[in-house]
């Protein structure tokens, strides 16, 4: 074997458990009632004498370091020959999986913060055991798995994500959440005489394919990078892995069995729902799959995307596998970059004591106040808006000057791909594709930690969720991640 022979190994885990657990990804807690679909972790070994990455995709909402250096430690126990430096947990961010949080970070809310008659809330720390166990195991057996192989890649067009800041004519009152609306709301309303555009334009339609190869260049697995979160059913109160389960199944259904890893690339503007054409999309479910029974709300929109996908992946392998290279040039690297905070205006600060203080004065409810559902929500959403508001107001009152973020860039011959710990807004991804030194590049988000969303300057003015005083980093911090993660791509070419 050739001191450059790729090498590639796939695992996977499933994560679903059978107890009631938190689920992640909503102001208000929700206990799961039963499992829609199971959740899963997929790892994927790519490298050779030279360097390697471990890319693991898991079916939640948020990685949090912590995750990281548990699974790290657990693998290093196991087999010190792994480089634990080389894996990349990334969060497809489906809002439907177990919490694993530590009782001490609790996220939006802990369980201990807030009254919660008639439920049991479990805690993420036993779960967060077994989830970090199945993980090591899943990076064990992918390690031993390793073979040599190729690899191909390419990319075709599947619409998953949409422009979920819908912006106006002028100013809209209220708030979402506990951000203030300005010129654009976040999932706002398009049926109006107001509405005048979607921020960025609608969306990325890319989707981009690394595919994998045996010495008798059959298919062994593929990398499938999508330029939007894996979120929908986000309010359902069962176990589910969004229609990130429909695409693995479409996938299985030509290829049997085949190793199936998902990534978000940037798309912390966007989500899988369409909020203009709503009739006519109704229309298209009604017509399309007529006689046909949805498993839940959201079923048929989760089952379009996948058979979308399903055709695109086709598509791009009937060309791309022509190009299959055994021997890449492999490099990775790894950089920890100060990113300038968004720091908190004084006007800022003071609407943010306002809200706060209106969620004070309404006060816990009680079992006398409602069903125990109608208590649980309420208590662990007021408890989510307090949260956050202190954190805004701490920003202000004990300001940070930068955030230090680990970023990632990998050269896979002449495909690459960097990654980032924030919910990245897609101009940033335009703007490191459009200048990248390599063929393809690839973009992907939520990867080792979640700082929040990294928006843009035309967002901050627009205000709403997801940008503004809610976000760590601030705009020109963006600015600066790009510059560096072109850095890093030329870098990772200088042995050429």
């Amino acid at each position: 074997m050739s001191a450059s022979q790729l090498l590639v190994g796939y695992a996977s885990a499933t994560l679903t458990v059978p107890d009631p657990v938190h689920l992640l990804g909503q102001f208000h807690m929700r206990l799961n009632t039963g499992v829609q679909d199971d959740v899963a972790a997929q790892v994927m070994f790519l490298g050779n004498d030279a360097d390697s990455v471990i890319f693991v995709s898991i079916d939640t909402e948020e990685i949090q370091p912590y995750l990281v250096t548990e699974v790290q430690r657990k693998v290093h126990l196991r087999n010190a020959r792994i480089p634990v430096e080389s894996l990349l947990l990334h969060a497809t961010h489906t809002h439907g999986a177990p919490s694993y949080l530590r009782d001490d970070h609790p996220g939006l809310a802990e369980a201990a913060q807030f009254p919660h008659p008639g439920y049991v809330i479990p805690s993420g720390d036993s779960y967060r055991a077994e989830m970090t166990d199945r993980l090591a195991e899943a990076i064990l057996r992918a390690w031993d798995n390793r073979a040599p192989g190729a690899m191909a890649y390419g990319y075709g067009y599947a619409t998953a994500g949409h422009c979920r800041r819908v912006c106006y004519y002028r100013e809209q009152s209220g708030r979402t959440g506990i951000a203030r609306n300005g010129t654009c709301v976040m999932y706002g309303s398009t049926d109006t005489a107001e509405f005048s555009h979607f921020e960025n334009g609608g969306g990325d339609a890319m989707m981009q394919v690394l595919y994998t190869f045996d010495r008798h260049r059959t298919l062994t697995g593929a990398v499938i990078c999508l330029p939007c979160p894996f979120q929908l059913d986000e309010s359902d109160e069962r176990t589910t892995a969004s229609f990130a389960h429909e695409i693995r199944e479409t996938i299985r259904s030509i290829h049997p069995e085949l190793p199936v890893l998902l990534l978000s690339g940037a798309g912390g503007d966007v989500s899988p729902r369409m909020l203009y054409a709503k009739q006519a999309e109704d229309r298209r479910f009604r017509l399309k799959y007529a006689g046909e029974t949805a498993k839940s709300s959201e079923y048929f929109r989760r089952r379009d995307i996948a058979e979308r996908v399903g055709a695109a992946f086709e598509e791009i392998l009937s060309w791309a596998s022509r190009e299959l290279d055994s021997f890449p040039k492999i490099r990775h690297l790894r950089e920890i970059v100060p990113l300038p905070a968004r720091q908190v205006s004084r006007s800022e600060y003071e609407y943010v004591k306002t809200v706060r203080a209106e969620w004070e004065r309404a006060g816990e409810w009680s079992a006398d106040d409602g069903s125990r559902e109608e208590v649980l929500r309420h208590n662990s959403t007021r408890q989510s808006v307090l949260n956050l508001a202190d954190e805004v107001l701490r920003r202000y009152e004990r300001p940070v000057v930068a955030w230090d973020i680990e970023v990632h860039a990998i050269r896979l011959g002449d495909f690459a791909c960097v990654t980032v710990p924030l919910e990245l807004y897609q101009d940033y991804h335009y703007q490191v594709q459009a200048r990248s030194p390599m063929t393809q590049t690839m973009v992907v988000q939520m990867v080792n930690d979640s700082l929040g969303y990294l928006s843009t300057t035309r967002a901050d003015a627009g205000g709403g969720y997801s940008a503004g005083y809610l976000n760590k980093v601030s705009p020109e911090g963006g600015r600066m991640l790009v510059d560096r993660l072109l850095a890093l791509l030329l870098r990772t070419k200088a042995d050429e």
